[in-house]
């Protein structure tokens, strides 16, 4: 289950786009949310991170050829830690704060996919809002009102 505080207005404001908004991410076996202020997947760093990591590993992407799913997967941890998130709320064991690095997302993020998988489906749900708009606008079938398919994200 994800909750998720005011999604709407963060998928149609560029600057909350760039800035992130705040999610709560329910980890299995754990009794706190995991609290994250993720950015958009079209936010400036997360193209940039994109076009930087498809340069590396172009040879992938020759045909119809994908990656292997191991390094989908952690293309996925480093976005995570490198470009979308933003800051964190996460206590250790002994109930201080883990501070938000690049190292400490991606290790987090590396033994939870599920939670991973969750965080990313809610960064993407940022573009896919702002093209039903466009899409509206244009006057084209997929408008505002349309259902946004994800991870069922209910308003906080």
């Amino acid at each position: 289950m994800i909750t998720v505080g005011s999604l709407t207005r963060a998928q149609s404001d560029p600057g909350l786009r760039e800035a992130g908004i705040w999610i709560e991410l329910i980890v299995p076996g754990s009794a706190e949310p995991l609290k994250l202020r993720i950015r958009s997947v079209s936010s400036n760093k997360a193209r940039i991170w994109d076009l930087a990591r498809y340069r590396k590993q172009r040879a992938y992407y020759v045909g119809d050829n994908l990656p292997p799913i191991e390094v989908i997967d952690q293309n996925e941890t480093d976005k995570l830690a490198e470009a979308l998130v933003v800051e964190w709320n996460v206590s250790q064991d002994d109930g201080t704060e883990l501070p938000c690095t690049v190292e400490n997302v991606r290790a987090v993020m590396a033994q939870l996919p599920d939670t991973r998988r969750d965080a990313m489906a809610e960064a993407a749900k940022h573009e896919s809002y702002r093209l039903q708009q466009v899409e509206g606008l244009a006057g084209n079938s997929a408008g505002p009102s349309m259902p946004i398919s994800g991870t069922g994200a209910v308003a906080a």
